[in-house]
């Protein structure tokens, strides 16, 4: 089938979906798991936008980062998915990371977070 955008989405496609809930946003990433005439299809959540708070240089931030999901199913309508090429590999990584941090985390400078960024591996 294709979305709106011009892309093929078939089973095995990664996809992904940006959509209003409520006052707020929902992001996703999964994989196209079936497809059926007539139905939308059947998508396997994979990742999805959530955020911590920590400290940097005595401030508190909050950062965006790709949450890990948990048997997360869903069939949004075909044209709010748009086709995409991202590492999944760097997405866990990621998610790993942010969910060692807790609201007491705390780095001294920009530069120590960013390094222990970059070097944090699973």
């Amino acid at each position: 089938m294709k979305n709106v955008w011009g892309h093929t989405i078939e089973v095995g496609s990664l996809v992904y979906r940006g959509a209003r809930c409520g006052s707020s946003s929902e992001f996703k990433i999964g994989v196209v798991e079936s497809m059926k005439p007539g139905k939308n299809p059947r998508i396997h959540w994979l990742f999805e936008q959530s955020g911590k708070w920590f400290w940097i240089e005595n401030e508190r931030v909050w950062y965006a980062y790709p949450e890990k999901l948990e048997n997360s199913f869903g069939s949004p309508a075909p044209e709010g998915l748009v086709l995409i090429d991202v590492d999944l590999e760097e997405l866990e990584r990621q998610s790993g990371f942010f969910n060692e941090l807790n609201y007491e985390s705390k780095f001294v400078t920009q530069e120590q977070f960013d390094n222990a960024f970059d070097s944090w591996d699973n």
